[in-house]
């Protein structure tokens, strides 16, 4: 069997007074104020740094962005650059075998450096290297001849000679 407990609660009214009631209710009022204050305060607070934030993710995104087009110029820089450098070490390997294999022959390389193309003044010198599929590489060089100025056009003479540019004056040998 269930016994109840028979003893009253003693209720809120009985323990407290008047003044305590009013005294508490101005007490938390007056917190609830400040509370609302430090409410509104930290949502001004929460507002600026939100906004603080949008500004930094701006700034991040277009840093980002130049970082990444900076990186594809070097990328792409450094690629040229790599290509430039093998040619220049096939070109280089090219004329080691050639200096090689002249030195094996008994041919003064040095002597001859002089006489290369690259030190004609006139003539246009360049050379290309090729990496076949085989692996091995193809070297080419060619030599373009200056080009020669015009000259006047031929006229005749009264005598029907050909001459270039002003006319002779009259030899006396051509009288006889």
């Amino acid at each position: 069997m269930k016994t109840k407990n028979k003893s009253k609660k003693k209720t809120i009214k009985e323990n407290h007074t008047k003044k305590q009631w009013q005294l508490l209710a101005t007490r938390m009022y007056r917190r609830n104020l400040k509370n609302d204050l430090v409410i509104r305060q930290l949502a001004e607070d929460i507002t600026q740094k939100n906004f603080t934030i949008k500004r930094l993710e701006k700034n991040y995104e277009e840093l980002f962005n130049e970082f990444t087009k900076k990186l594809d110029e070097y990328t792409f820089a450094n690629k040229e650059l790599a290509k430039k450098n093998n040619e220049v070490v096939r070109a280089y390997n090219g004329l080691a075998e050639l200096g090689k294999f002249a030195e094996e022959q008994g041919i003064d390389i040095k002597k001859h450096s002089r006489e290369l193309p690259e030190n004609w003044k006139d003539y246009k010198f360049s050379q290309k290297h090729t990496l076949l599929e085989s692996g091995k590489v193809r070297h080419e060089w060619s030599l373009t001849p200056p080009k020669f100025v015009k000259k006047k056009p031929r006229t005749k003479t009264k005598k029907g000679e050909m001459f270039y540019g002003k006319p002779r004056e009259d030899d006396p040998k051509d009288d006889k």
